[in-house]
């Protein structure tokens, strides 16, 4: 099995992990965008330590300029109180309906 190894900065900034099946599975952040993305390699375990390298520097790169290319991370319609607000809402409705005992409108 190939182990990757990087420097503790190259690990923080996009956080590989080996996951199940000796896939490769990694974030990638674009800082200027505000974006993330999961970008998976399956059966990184059985390939060669150079390869994997290139593979995940090519995708690393390639992940990065599709995130940029979509621009910055558009901005709520909704705070995240309003949204919870409207939550608790269908949520004591449901238990009144629950309540009532008609089917009907569960």
């Amino acid at each position: 099995m190939s182990r990757l190894y990087l420097p503790i900065n190259e690990w923080t900034k996009s956080k590989y992990r080996m996951v199940e099946g000796g896939t490769l599975a990694m974030t990638i952040d674009e800082e200027t965008s505000g974006r993330r993305r999961l970008v998976v390699i399956p059966g990184a375990a059985q390939m060669d330590i150079e390869h994997l390298r290139a593979l995940v520097e090519w995708q690393d790169e390639v992940t990065r300029k599709q995130l940029k290319a979509l621009g910055p991370k558009p901005e709520p319609e909704h705070s995240k109180e309003e949204i919870a607000g409207a939550l608790k809402e269908v949520l004591a409705s449901r238990n009144r309906r629950k309540e009532t005992g008609n089917p009907k409108y569960l």
